[in-house]
């Protein structure tokens, strides 16, 4: 063998295909869609660009693959945060860590961002529906419990929607966004930020059945 020619490595197809979709999301989250490349994903694994190929046919059709595969993932991660997460306590700041842990850890944040500047139609509709609705039950029996009303659906939507919007856009653009609000917005940092939107959220579920 020639020095410096990966090895290569047997798999079975569907673990060559989980393989090459894993190794093509860390690229798609690192440099965008534009930094998916058959060549550097065949390299990394230890198989030839045909074997890319064999599985999804074209770069664009791994592409969506990819979007379908990470959207998936992010399910998995809603399911878990419902495991972990009491849901009657209605806790924003609990339920953010969890949100944090897939968008930032995980790296999701970022590739949704570039998915959607590249252009390409958004996946995962209705993806956070069961969370949503966790909640919603949550609030209509505290509603009930305290002799209110319970508040539509669609408020319970905006809230987790406002939730998951802050914890996506903190690890590509917090930064930015908050040293351009300036003064003590600037200095408080993200963990300070993320507090008070937690602690806004909260109050909002509080009185908005009232």
């Amino acid at each position: 063998m020639v020095s410096g020619t990966p090895k290569r490595v047997r798999r079975t197809p569907e673990a060559a295909r989980l393989a090459i979709l894993e190794a093509a999301e860390r690229q798609l989250i690192e440099g965008g869609p534009e930094s998916v490349r058959v060549q550097h994903i065949a390299a990394e694994l230890g198989v030839t660009d045909a074997a890319v190929h064999h599985h999804f046919g074209s770069r664009d059709a791994l592409i969506d693959a990819v979007r379908r595969f990470s959207a998936r993932r992010l399910l998995t991660d809603i399911d878990a945060i419902l495991e972990a997460w009491d849901v009657d306590q209605l806790d924003m700041r609990r339920l953010g860590e969890l949100f944090r842990k897939t968008y930032s850890d995980r790296g999701a944040s970022r590739l949704i961002f570039w998915v959607a500047l590249s252009g390409r139609k958004p996946q995962g509709a209705g993806l956070m529906e069961g969370l949503i609705a966790a909640v919603h039950e949550a609030r209509e029996r505290r509603a009930l419990a305290q002799g209110h009303e319970a508040p539509p659906i669609s408020d319970t939507r905006f809230v987790i929607a406002l939730l998951s919007s802050v914890h996506a856009l903190m690890p590509v653009a917090g930064e930015a966004v908050l040293l351009a609000a300036g003064g003590d917005a600037a200095e408080a940092g993200a963990e300070r930020f993320l507090a008070w939107v937690a602690n806004l959220l909260e109050a909002h579920l509080d009185t908005s059945g009232r």
